[in-house]
C-alpha cells in the first residue's frame, strides 16, 4: 500500500481511478503478477498480490511512476505524488488470504465512504460477489475456495462473511510482525534466518535491514549471557541504569 504525499489525494476524479486500474493490468502482464484483491481510496491504495519473480520493487515503482506522470500531467501538478516508498507485508500462506482480503475490501466502509460495499466501485469486491468478474486480471478464486462447498455458493458466502467481519477486520493486523511479516512464529524465524542477512532482500523490503540488525543483536545478547552468566532481566536493568545516568 502507499499514500499520497502529506495524505493528499491521488485520485481526483473517476478517470483517475480507471487509469490506475489500467496501469495495474499492464503491470500484471509486464511483471508477471497475480492480483488477488485491491481497493483504491482517495489518498491511498491497497494491493494484495503475488510476485512470481523477484521484482516487487520494480513492479510497484513502475506502477506508481507511470500513474504519477499521468496524474501530474492531467492535473497540472509537479513533484512526487506518492509518499516515499510503498509499504509491503509478506504473507506466509493461504490461511491468511481470507482475512487480508476482508481488511482490504472493507476499507471504504471503515472510512465511512459507503455503508454497503456494493455501492463502492473502485475495488475488486464485485469480482468476488458478482455473477462475473469485472476485471479479468483479478483472481478471486484463491480466496473464495477457502469456503469449500459448491463453487456457485462461494460468492454469497463471502458476502455474508464480510458482514460479520465489519468492525473486526483490523484484527488480522495484530499478527503482523516487524510491521512486514504476517505469519506464524515459525515463518517469522524462517524469514529471519533465510533473508535476515541478505542485501537483496533489503532492497526489495527495506525493513529487512532492521530484522537483520535484530538477528545480530540477538546473537550478541546470547553471547553476553553465556560469558558473564547474566539473565535477560539483568541486562535490561543494566540498560535502564545506564539511561538514568
Amino acid at each position: 500500500m502507499c499514500r499520497g504525499v502529506g495524505g493528499n489525494e491521488i485520485f481526483s476524479q473517476p478517470q483517475d481511478y480507471l487509469r490506475f486500474e489500467d496501469y495495474i493490468e499492464l503491470a500484471v502482464e509486464r511483471f508477471n503478477l497475480t492480483i488477488y484483491a485491491y481497493t483504491l481510496m482517495t489518498n491511498h491504495y491497497h494491493l494484495f498480490l503475488c510476485t512470481h519473480e523477484a521484482n516487487l520493487s520494480r513492479a510497484i515503482q513502475w506502477l506508481q511512476s507511470s500513474y504519477g506522470m499521468y496524474y501530474n500531467l492531467k492535473h497540472r501538478k509537479r513533484g512526487h505524488l506518492f509518499q516515499g516508498r510503498f509499504k509491503s507485508i509478506v504473507i506466509e500462506d493461504e490461511s491468511y488470504f481470507l482475512g487480508l482480503s476482508g481488511y482490504i475490501h472493507l476499507n471504504p466502509v471503515r472510512a465511512g465512504i459507503v455503508k454497503n460495499l456494493e455501492e463502492y466501485q473502485w475495488s475488486s469486491y464485485r469480482d468476488y460477489v458478482g455473477t462475473r468478474r469485472v476485471h479479468k486480471w483479478v483472481e478471486p478464486n484463491a480466496v473464495l475456495k477457502m469456503f469449500g462447498g459448491e463453487k456457485d455458493n462461494r460468492a454469497e458466502e463471502y458476502r455474508q462473511w464480510l458482514l460479520t467481519r465489519a468492525g473486526k477486520e483490523k484484527e488480522i493486523l495484530n499478527n503482523v510482525r516487524y510491521g512486514i511479516i504476517l505469519g506464524s512464529d515459525r515463518f517469522v524465524e524462517w524469514i529471519r534466518e533465510k533473508f535476515g542477512k541478505g542485501k537483496e532482500m533489503e532492497e526489495e523490503i527495506p525493513v529487512m535491514k532492521q530484522i537483520r540488525a535484530e538477528v545480530e543483536i540477538g546473537k550478541v545478547i546470547e553471547a553476553i549471557k553465556k560469558v558473564f552468566g547474566v539473565s535477560d532481566k539483568e541486562i535490561q536493568e543494566g540498560v535502564g541504569r545506564k539511561r538514568e545516568r
